[in-house]
């Protein structure tokens, strides 16, 4: 069995921060029409949304959380880690290469241990749509030239093997 924790305030009146995500997911969409902070008519505000997630890498761990809470860290880290990710395979300017993989390693560091996948908290429990997006920054990691621990992959694929249905493939 998994281990277990009290989330019960997770919808609380509280403020929930997820600036890196929202960043994150702001600048994938100019990626994704092909712009990025070196060729667009929008290159100064791109630059400003990298600059920003820069600025909220943690320098020991290598997170992209930010001022998130405990609840959506994780979802913040994974949305912010492939867009760094992205705009390094897209441009391969070398000042992305060290950031990205430093949010590659927290990825990696942060995995659960025995469960294989991520939840809110680094090395704890395991849920689906939290490793969705960590799996979905190892792989734009992996397409923009980074180093991905063979070994996360073959924890995520643990993962996903114990939350298959199984009468049904490929549903989790």
């Amino acid at each position: 069995g998994q281990e277990t924790r009290d989330f019960s305030n997770i919808h609380s009146s509280r403020m929930i921060h997820a600036d890196t995500a929202l960043t994150g997911l702001a600048l994938l969409s100019f990626f994704g029409a092909g712009h990025t902070h070196l060729n667009s008519p929008y290159r100064e505000n791109i630059e400003q949304g990298i600059q920003f997630l820069f600025s909220q890498q943690s320098a020991s761990t290598g997170s992209l959380a930010g001022n998130a809470g405990p609840f959506v860290a994780m979802y913040c880290h994974g949305i912010a880690a492939i867009a760094l990710c992205e705009a390094f395979g897209m441009t391969k300017d070398a000042r992305l290469r060290e950031p990205a993989q430093k949010a590659i390693d927290y990825i990696a560091a942060s995995q659960h241990p025995k469960f294989g996948g991520w939840r809110y908290e680094p090395q704890f429990e395991s849920d689906t749509s939290v490793s969705g997006w960590q799996l979905m920054a190892l792989k734009s990691g992996e397409m923009a030239g980074l180093n991905i621990p063979q070994a996360t992959y073959a924890g995520v694929a643990t993962w996903l093997d114990t939350v298959e249905d199984a009468e049904n493939a490929g549903r989790f």
